[in-house]
């Protein structure tokens, strides 16, 4: 695996802090937000020294992960494994790509055997099925931690109050010209 060079983004420095047994990562993005999303908990769980294996959702998520280099050499299986008999690796972390995508009898047998390996669970939730009939839904319900991903790192912000809207206007063009001459990225 590839060594972190940034930052986390916004939900993840929150849950290397919190370091739950069993969390929801929600967020929306396309493949690559999902590939960002599964690097970024693979090095968090490295980094608190963990083992990791990642479930993907099925076999185009499951190549998709294989394309990034920061996934090289872990082990990433598909869901189906679930219900072939899966190996827990006690005090290890499993990370589930596109949670959504889980049956309930897939959902059970992953609780159950992280239960039994005292195995952290990280399901993410890219949003692709909002129904409430699904084993995701049923555990958010239920009260599980859910964490949502914005992606990128936090961006420090400035609030100020100014009641006159001409001299508010010439202020945030002023800071967003001064921003854009020093090369900085502004979300002004």
């Amino acid at each position: 695996s590839v060594p972190r060079t940034a930052g986390y983004s916004d939900a993840v420095s929150v849950l290397a802090q919190d370091r739950p047994s069993l969390a929801i990562v929600s967020g929306q993005g396309g493949a690559a937000g999902q590939r960002e999303r599964g690097a970024e908990l693979v090095m968090m769980a490295r980094e608190q020294g963990r083992e990791v294996q990642i479930i993907a959702a099925d076999r185009r998520s499951q190549m998709n992960m294989k394309q990034d280099e920061r996934l090289s050499g872990e082990l990433i299986t598909g869901r189906r494994q679930l219900l072939e008999g899966m190996t827990f690796t006690p005090g290890s972390t499993v990370i589930v790509d596109q949670g959504e995508k889980l049956s309930l009898k897939e959902t059970l047998t992953l609780l159950d055997g992280a239960a039994r390996h005292n195995v952290q669970v990280l399901i993410t939730d890219s949003g692709q099925r909002t129904g409430t009939g699904s084993a995701l839904m049923a555990m958010k319900y239920a009260g599980v931690n859910t964490y949502r991903w914005q992606g990128g790192e936090q961006r420090p912000a400035t609030i100020i109050s100014e009641p006159d809207r001409n001299v508010r206007y010439d202020r945030l063009a002023g800071d967003f010209a001064a921003s854009v001459k020093a090369g900085e990225e502004s979300v002004a």
